[in-house]
């Protein structure tokens, strides 16, 4: 195990509630551009949702471009959000091998933020002790799963 494995490791972890926060926000973006289609769609008048090939004015041109330019958005939007959801799903998945003790360390220390004293005051635990844990979560369950598994894929 190299030190740069755990570094990735401790970012990986650290990286998980922006990314949950970058995947609610998406989520909005992605329902506001399915409102703005929904809107256009509405009209009791069956042509206004269909595309047209015969333009008859450079307005109906911009508006099948804009159409255009929010279906390229929405694709880029839900392709955005699985990608990140796929990191997180990776992460949950590797913490599913941590006992109680370490998903608690883990939790605390780097989703939440906390200090590492206040790590142990919670979990009631030293100094060496959170960090013989924190070490142990790392270097023997989490860097194998989330670090050599993606270089055993290549």
């Amino acid at each position: 195990m190299k030190e740069s494995d755990y570094k990735k490791v401790e970012s990986i972890l650290y990286e998980v509630p922006k990314l949950k926060a970058e995947i609610a926000n998406l989520q909005i973006d992605l329902e506001e551009i399915q409102e703005i289609i929904g809107i256009r769609g509405a009209s009791p008048n069956e042509k206004a949702g269909s595309a047209t090939y015969a333009f008859s004015s450079s307005v109906e041109d911009e508006v099948i471009n804009r159409e255009e330019r929010l279906e390229e958005k929405v694709h880029g939007l839900k392709d955005a959000i699985r990608r990140r959801e796929r990191q997180v799903r990776k992460v949950e998945n590797a913490l599913e091998v941590l006992n109680e003790k370490e998903l608690l360390l883990v939790e605390m220390r780097y989703f939440k933020h906390y200090s590492i004293n206040r790590v142990c005051e919670i979990l009631d635990i030293t100094t060496p002790t959170f960090n013989r844990r924190k070490n142990g979560a790392l270097k023997d369950k989490l860097i194998p799963l989330l670090v050599l598994g993606d270089r055993k894929m290549i």
